[in-house]
């Protein structure tokens, strides 16, 4: 841009840093050039990241996609679910980390939104189908529905889960991509939960025993929010120091 400046304007650099004609204060120019750098730097960075953040999100959708519509066995396996967590949990804090803001829990209404909204979505789910194997481990149908229609009420539930987190992730984005707003916990939340109903999903179609499937499902929510609860700590413990270091410099 300075250089551009410079040649439309028919004067040197050093002139439109200085503010005057003719002095050559070469220190100001080189922190000027070593500021522009840096700034251009982190923001190739932050169109990079957002560029891989269309593919994931594009990634969760699809899979949802083919999860519901019982095709998605014959793409991925069950397990890839803990692998693709730890990917997108790593991608949000690198976002997380290049915005240089301090991590919050409600930040504003929208965040706020999105964390309920989270936290609700992993009490329903995990309640729903914990209630619901319970009562058939006991010989019992739940809520004296029709035996076949037990898979259909409880996948229906999942895609309750997932439509509504998707949206909510949609949300939040959109916003990350116009600079709203700064990294929060509705993020990290949003996205465990969606994996843990993609693989509820999973289990329940290609599940043919009660008790195994209680067993997987149990091991994956665990799995799920160890990951989590790891990232989300990792994440705090950089942006504290890196917030500190910034008050400092400034």
């Amino acid at each position: 841009m300075l250089e551009n400046l410079s040649t439309v304007l028919g004067i040197s650099i050093q002139d439109i840093v200085t503010g005057s004609s003719g002095e050559a204060d070469y220190d100001s120019i080189k922190e000027v050039l070593r500021i522009a750098k840096i700034q251009a730097k982190q923001k190739m960075m932050q169109c990079l990241t957002k560029g891989v953040g269309v593919i994931l999100f594009a990634y969760l959708f699809v899979r949802g996609y083919l999860t519901f519509s019982c095709k998605t066995s014959y793409i991925w396996q069950t397990n890839t679910y803990y692998y693709s967590l730890a990917i997108i949990l790593v991608w949000i804090l690198g976002r997380s980390i290049l915005d240089k803001k301090r991590i919050q829990l409600f930040q504003d209404k929208v965040s706020t939104w999105i964390f309920v909204v989270g936290m609700v979505s992993i009490v329903y789910v995990l309640g729903i189908f914990w209630s619901m194997i319970s009562i058939i481990k006991q010989g019992k149908i739940p809520f004296n529905m029709e035996v076949s229609s037990i898979g259909l009420f409880m996948n229906n539930q999942l895609i309750f889960a997932f439509l509504v987190n998707i949206i909510a992730l949609f949300i939040d984005f959109v916003r990350y991509v116009k600079d709203i707003g700064s990294a929060h916990l509705g993020t990290y939340i949003s996205v465990t939960v969606l994996h843990l109903v993609l693989i509820y999903g999973d289990l329940l179609h290609y599940s043919s025993a009660i008790g195994p499937l209680g067993q997987r499902l149990f091991n994956s929510a665990c799995i799920f929010f160890v990951e989590v609860i790891v990232i989300i700590v990792f994440a705090t413990v950089i942006k504290i120091k890196l917030y500190k270091t910034n008050m400092e410099y400034n």
